[in-house]
């Protein structure tokens, strides 16, 4: 993905962001949320530094403003969990502040990572804050249903060192998926994990029916199961325009792979069967050229003297121009 690239995904909508501990609302993700969005309007406050009055500040704040996502990290994601009502989407939320604090935080005085409207520029974090937040990560999946549950993605780093979530997370909310990274929600996880789940949101709202394209999963590893060159960036940029989905024998364990070598734009985008005839969609991208006389859509034979690489490939649906 182009770093310089930005999306027209929530244009004359409005998103909340929702900051980690330690930060506020001028955080470098707010601006680069709303550089890569620039129709949409990224709300970005300081959340309050005392742990009872963060939830009906944002509770406040979501019931005058109605946004139509809200995204939160680490702090800011547990927070966003307990926003009922809304699409939402938590990036290694810190389930447990309370006892982060003390062990992958350590108790004494730090400086608060960029300014604060209020003037403050440190936090002194202490056995008193701790058990103020085991207050309100007690209230953690209160009030849940099935309903809201559907409307929220958790997001998990592989190399998280602080929080570990994941499995407690999933055990409340059916979407929650792993992305390659830390804690820290740098520029490049931005675009490559937390964008395509923005891009799903958006179009669901949207009620958006792209076309489908459909790819086989041989096309993207080659021979000693490595990824073919630009089949990540190939996957990712057609996920822009298109549903992408992999294609995969029943009988395969691609979860793995797909997470390591193609990342969150492939997540909850499988299709497992031995069947590829009945599949109904726009595009196929195959190695198997007897696709071409079952599939009943555009059938585009990877390896061939025309799609030779991912690269002429992409270059092909550049010429469509997304149609």
């Amino acid at each position: 993905m182009d770093f310089k690239q930005t999306f027209d995904y929530f244009a004359g909508k409005k998103i909340l962001y929702v900051h980690g501990f330690g930060s506020s609302g001028a955080t470098h993700t707010a601006a680069l949320l709303q550089q890569k969005m620039p129709d949409a309007k990224v709300l970005h406050p300081d959340i309050p530094l005392m742990p009872a009055e963060q939830l009906p500040f944002l509770k406040a704040l979501c019931e005058a403003e109605q946004p139509d996502l809200i995204i939160g990290t680490s702090m800011g994601g547990m927070l966003v969990e307990k926003l009922r009502g809304f699409d939402r989407i938590c990036v290694n939320p810190a389930m447990h502040m309370g006892q982060t604090m003390g062990t992958s935080i350590k108790f004494g005085e730090y400086p608060i990572a960029t300014p604060r409207e209020d003037g403050v520029t440190k936090i002194n974090v202490t056995k008193a804050l701790a058990k103020e937040f085991d207050e309100v990560c007690a209230l953690n999946f209160e009030g849940l249903d099935s309903e809201d549950a559907a409307r929220v993605v958790g997001l998990f780093g592989t190399r998280d060192p602080f929080v570990n979530c994941f499995a407690e997370f999933s055990e409340h909310y059916p979407s929650s998926a792993y992305f390659e990274g830390e804690h820290r929600l740098t520029d490049e996880v931005l675009l490559h994990s937390v964008m395509p789940i923005v891009r799903r949101f958006w179009e669901h709202q949207a009620a958006l029916d792209s076309p489908a394209v459909f790819i086989d999963y041989a096309t993207l590893r080659d021979d000693y199961g490595k990824q073919r060159s630009s089949a990540r960036l190939a996957f990712e940029t057609l996920s822009q325009r298109y549903n992408v989905y992999c294609v995969v024998p029943q009988d395969a364990q691609p979860q793995q792979w797909l997470q390591e070598n193609i990342g969150v734009p492939a997540w909850n985008h499988l299709f497992l069967t031995n069947h590829r005839e009945r599949l109904y969609g726009d595009y196929l991208i195959t190695l198997d050229a007897r696709d071409e006389d079952t599939f009943l859509g555009t059938t585009l034979l990877f390896g061939s003297p025309q799609f030779k690489t991912w690269d002429a490939l992409l270059e092909y649906f550049d010429q469509l121009g997304g149609q």
